[in-house]
């Protein structure tokens, strides 16, 4: 941005109101970039190759994604129970795996996640929600 002379924009804070709206809007914007056959045409043949992942996957792997984006606000949840102490990080862990589906292995990445960058979690999910209702 500083080639159009937004100086403002040449820094970034990443814990401010900015980040819901980047966040937010990048998500949507794969909404409104592509429908979802559009878009399943366009990962299986574009994104998965070049990936080396098998484009006959590339249909399963979006209904999967539907499926799991219906518990992306579980995660919130359980950012929330593990940062304000209600929920230590073994409670954190098992929630994750047996309500969100993570895998777990990957568990423990998520909570190091809250950890280290805490409510910053809401800005993918709770602001995709908030720009389609714009």
């Amino acid at each position: 941005m500083k080639d159009k002379g937004w100086t403002e924009f040449s820094v970034y804070p990443l814990y401010s109101p900015m980040s819901l709206i980047a966040e937010g809007s990048a998500n949507y914007g794969i909404e409104m970039a592509f429908t979802d056959a559009e878009r399943l045409a366009f990962e299986r043949d574009v994104l998965f190759p070049m990936a080396g992942l098998d484009p006959k996957l590339a249909k399963k792997y979006a209904q999967l994604r539907k499926l799991l984006g219906k518990l992306s606000y579980a995660d919130n949840d359980a950012a929330m129970n593990y940062l304000n102490g209600k929920w230590t990080k073994e409670e954190t862990i098992d929630w994750l795996v047996n309500v969100q589906l993570y895998p777990p292995e990957k568990a423990p990445q998520r909570v190091s996640f809250y950890d280290g960058l805490r409510g910053y979690v809401i800005n993918y999910n709770l602001a995709r929600t908030w720009w389609k209702r714009m």
